[in-house]
């Protein structure tokens, strides 16, 4: 083999050489790449498990602090109630209800002008049994009820 053959060989060899350096250069960089991927990936969703775990326990102390919120709400809604009950109790106690307008003490007693009609329906009904109509007039009422008036007051200087 002559000089020139071995020279082209050696050629060839570096060549070789180069391509297979190159070839491990590239496979090492794609290797790295991927692992740099993975690491990544990795990383990723480690944040998000962390970030959804930390949405559920907001969630959850929120829930716990509204529940906590709304029970306290109710608890103070009921002392309420109870204060409001027991002071109407209280009012009703110490101060009866007085009647207003002129007082009716039944058939016997005054004229039927002072009173209302309402009251003149009341009399008239104790007496009778029967309530006058809504349509009856007052003129009507008073007189009906000075007649049972003076019914009753015969009645009572009968005695």
């Amino acid at each position: 083999m002559g000089l020139a053959s071995f020279n082209q060989a050696r050629r060839l060899a570096a060549e070789k050489a180069k391509k297979v350096r190159d070839n491990a250069g590239r496979v090492e960089r794609e290797t790295a790449e991927q692992k740099a991927r993975e690491e990544q990936q990795r990383n990723a969703n480690e944040a998000k498990e962390r970030a959804e775990r930390e949405k559920a326990e907001a969630i959850a102390k929120a829930e716990a602090e509204a529940k906590a919120a709304h029970e306290q709400a109710e608890r103070e809604q009921q002392e309420h109630d109870a204060e409001a009950k027991r002071l109407a109790a209280e009012k009703a106690k110490v101060h009866p209800a007085e009647p207003v307008g002129p007082q009716f003490d039944g058939i016997g007693t005054d004229s039927g002008e002072q009173f209302s009609d309402a009251q003149l329906r009341q009399a008239i009904a104790a007496v009778t049994g029967t309530t006058p109509g809504n349509a009856t007039k007052r003129e009507t009422l008073i007189e009906r009820f000075n007649e049972l008036n003076l019914e009753a007051a015969k009645s009572q200087e009968g005695e």
